[in-house]
């Protein structure tokens, strides 16, 4: 089995961030969706997922958006890594 060349990581906390950081480092291209547009610009504008995920540096080919459907539209694989209290 090859490895999915396009992913979305939706959960932008500690768990989503890493998984999408090891997910680039294999090669695939990943973008990660927050929970709102907020969110994703204080990621973009620091580098890090400051809140979650703090000093460890967010590689720069990892999109951050707060679309879904844009992120998954393309998607091979769409992984959702939010708690179980945001799908109740």
């Amino acid at each position: 089995m090859s490895n999915p060349s396009s992913v979305a990581v939706v959960g932008a906390g500690a768990w989503g961030t890493t998984l999408a950081l090891h997910l680039d480092s294999v090669g695939a291209s990943v973008r990660l969706v927050t929970r709102d547009e907020e969110q994703a610009d204080a990621i973009r504008a620091a580098g890090e997922n400051v809140r979650y995920l703090s000093g460890v540096p967010l590689a720069p080919a990892i999109g951050v958006t707060s679309d879904i459907r844009m992120a998954a539209q393309d998607a091979d694989v769409v992984f959702v890594v939010v708690p179980t209290q945001a799908v109740r």
